[in-house]
């Protein structure tokens, strides 16, 4: 199979599992706004938050490293995952252990308190379940992460809303969602022990070797841990659970679509990895054709966003939510920074710059709750969103000057500068259209202008359709 083919498949498979996965939780949050309003969209999304907060500090890294690992010596497969495992199903019984304990000295609301008592005992099953997904995306098994998407997904959302109709409230959500997680990971371990031989041999040295060799991606993954919602973590702790429900219906619309570049970008790591580890001066191509195909489609959903914010929350989440009109129109501009944000940092993990992502980071989380703090203070969930583009926009600029370094030449107006004049002309065509016609007649009308004005002008290159007819041709036996 052709390299274009293994990254597709391998982005389908993993993109579908977390589409499901991400698609299922809007959907939850959509059916709690609707029943409990946005004080129970406000505490389930904060302990969500809370939840993914503790997983990435437990999960210390560990994915990416053992997928960039097994990808350059899979023989090596068996010890990392038995080492890792150990690792950090420890730190995360530790590190839920002491959640616990220090929680209630926080002053959250008590039903925020209640769920946050539940929830944290979910990081055990999901640093065990991450670091397996981490084995089948290096072995190209992406589909195994699609066929558990499906059942958890449906397990969740069928249990979610029977407890919704018959009257319980946000904690009976989270017990569900506990469960789930217990029965991914057992199923991944019945996977993993059939594709594998695992060998269960733990060796102090190896282990201190790993740590040593992961402590950037460990600092990495705890700082983005908090780069992920501090806004929510900052508006917990200064305002009602109702402006974290205001700031969480913009922000789950906005993150829905973030999956893309993830998808792709944790797909085309490992070949990036080999690349750079090999010296081929393909990692260079295949940076340039990720930054212009990604943006392809951020573009348009950055305009389709700002422009219909108000619309598309009324479907949604019915008429309560209009305070979301302003952090959804603000949100929308970070679509395209967190887009190019995926590919940098990868691109220099890649080449061996983990150091760099890391101290990039730090630099931007101080950034974000100094400044995020002042912001929500003072405009509430409209500052959340402030401070979210914001640090977006502060990070990558970071991550663009540590590429520079080495002479790396980033040339984005040559790459998607005529995308970018197709996206305003599909702004101008959405923006008249909005009042007079039904939101889903503008938004095919809307995608319909778009790409007319990327053939219009000549956006992809003649070599740029060539790459797509050959991932899409059927390869001859």
């Amino acid at each position: 199979m052709s390299q274009s083919r293994t990254i597709l498949k391998n982005t389908f498979g993993v993109g579908l599992a977390q589409i499901i996965e991400r698609a299922s939780t809007v959907y939850l949050g959509i059916l709690v706004a609707r029943k409990l309003g946005a004080d129970g969209l406000g505490v389930y999304s904060a302990a969500m938050v809370y939840y993914g907060l503790l997983f990435l500090a437990a999960e210390i890294g560990s994915t990416t490293y053992l997928t960039r690992e097994i990808a350059r010596d899979p023989n090596q497969t068996s010890r990392y995952v038995v080492h890792l495992a150990a690792m950090s199903s420890a730190f995360a019984i530790v590190l839920a252990v002491i959640a616990r304990m220090v929680m209630p000295w926080f002053g959250y609301s008590q039903q925020l308190q209640g769920c946050l008592y539940v929830i944290i005992w979910a990081i055990i099953p999901a640093v065990f379940k991450a670091i397996q997904e981490g084995v089948f995306i290096a072995y190209e098994r992406a589909e195994f992460l699609t066929y558990s998407a499906v059942i958890a997904g449906i397990i969740n959302v069928g249990a979610s809303l029977y407890l919704l109709l018959r009257g319980y409230g946000v904690l009976s959500l989270v017990i569900a969602f506990v469960i789930v997680q217990f029965a991914v990971a057992g199923f991944y371990f019945i996977v993993i022990h059939r594709m594998v031989e695992l060998r269960w041999e733990f060796s102090f040295p190896f282990a201190w070797k790993i740590v040593r060799e992961m402590r950037a991606f460990t600092g990495v993954s705890l700082v983005q841990g908090f780069l992920s919602r501090p806004e929510i973590i900052l508006l917990s702790f200064t305002k009602n659970d109702a402006e974290i429900g205001f700031y969480s219906a913009a922000l789950r619309i906005v993150d829905l679509w973030q999956l893309i570049p993830k998808c792709y970008m944790t797909s085309v790591y490992p070949v990036l990895s080999k690349y750079h580890h090999t010296g081929d001066s393909r990692a260079h191509l295949l940076r340039s054709k990720s930054i212009k195909y990604l943006l392809a489609t951020s573009f348009p959903l950055t305009v389709g966003m700002f422009v219909l914010a108000r619309p598309i929350l009324q479907v949604l989440y019915g008429p309560g939510f209009g305070p979301s009109e302003p952090a959804l129109r603000i949100l929308s501009w970070t679509v395209p920074l967190a887009t190019l944000w995926h590919i940098l940092w990868r691109v220099l993990s890649a080449r061996g710059d983990h150091g760099d992502v890391f101290s990039s980071q730090i630099i931007s989380l101080v950034a974000r709750f100094g400044g995020g703090y002042l912001l929500i203070r003072y405009f509430a969930s409209s500052g959340a969103a402030m401070s979210n583009l914001a640090s977006s926009l502060v990070i990558l600029l970071l991550l663009i000057y540590q590429l520079r370094r080495d002479g790396t030449r980033l040339n984005f107006l040559r790459l998607t500068g005529r995308l970018a004049l197709a996206a305003a002309g599909m702004a101008g065509v959405t923006f008249i259209l909005e009042k007079h016609a039904n939101l889903w007649v503008v938004v095919c009308a809307g995608a319909a202008s778009y790409v007319a004005m990327v053939l219009l002008f000549k956006a992809f290159s003649a070599e740029d359709f060539s790459t797509f007819q050959k991932i899409w041709r059927v390869q001859s036996t």
